[in-house]
């Protein structure tokens, strides 16, 4: 096949192709070209300036690009097992430029995962300084494995995960700085429930009972928020409640 002057992928941002038969991208009006080797193999991106990201165990971006171009259903598969069509390798990509320098390919890929989960976030609540909300790329209520869904919130500017599922003792909220594997703060005494079952509810911003007694959404974060900003490492649900109390 002449891959001479072809386009690999092409939206408002991105446009990856063949100009002759080097493959360059133009992201954000900027140009880049790639080199790399074929022993990880490892891909480097380059500006006119030098380079501006390495990514580990990757790919050869002339390859895959002529794969793309040979077969428009081709999937670029990573050896994380992870598999891309032209826009998501196009993505990659620009993901490596935008937010960072030396990757891993399954770093990169998280990054990726991450910015896609929170492009498609549903909103449950937002003020000035508190959003509240839900992960993920597949809005269904009535999907299953709902505890691996991630709820999250924002407060004055910064980002934190919400997750009780899976902390190690029954009855706790775990809150996590985006990123982080051990909890910033645990509320105690949450009655055993986890938030990712109760959207429909949190959508809703009507009074139910998740943790044994009257809540709603503004209720909940305004009581995340204060726990976050009062800055201990250990909080009890019901006292919180108290001072945010629906009736109160």
């Amino acid at each position: 096949m002449e891959i001479i002057n072809k386009v690999v992928w092409e939206d408002s941002e991105r446009k990856l192709f063949f100009e002759g038969t080097t493959p360059k991208l133009i992201y954000k009006g900027k140009e880049y070209h790639f080199s790399g080797n074929g022993y990880e193999p490892m891909t480097v991106i380059w500006d006119r300036d030098g380079e501006v990201a390495y990514i580990h165990n990757s790919f050869l971006v002339e390859e895959e690009c002529k794969e793309f171009l040979k077969n428009p259903k081709y999937l670029c598969c990573t050896i994380t097992g992870d598999e891309y069509n032209a826009q998501q390798f196009c993505m990659l990509l620009t993901t490596a430029i935008d937010w960072g320098f030396e990757w891993q390919i399954d770093e990169l890929e998280d990054k990726m995962a991450s910015i896609i989960q929170f492009n498609n976030r549903e909103i449950f609540y937002k003020t000035g300084d508190i959003e509240f909300g839900h992960y993920g790329d597949d809005m269904d209520d009535d999907r299953e494995h709902f505890e691996y869904d991630v709820m999250y919130i924002i407060v004055d500017g910064k980002e934190y995960h919400l997750e009780d599922a899976n902390m190690k003792k029954l009855g706790q909220l775990g809150i996590f700085e985006a990123g982080r594997r051990k909890p910033k703060i645990r509320i105690h005494g949450t009655n055993g429930s986890v938030i990712a079952a109760y959207c429909k509810d949190w959508r809703s911003g009507k009074t139910f009972t998740p943790f044994g007694r009257p809540c709603n959404t503004e209720m909940f974060c305004k009581m995340i928020a204060f726990a976050i900003r009062d800055g201990k490492s250990d909080y009890d649900m019901v006292k919180l409640e108290n001072m945010f109390n629906v009736d109160s």
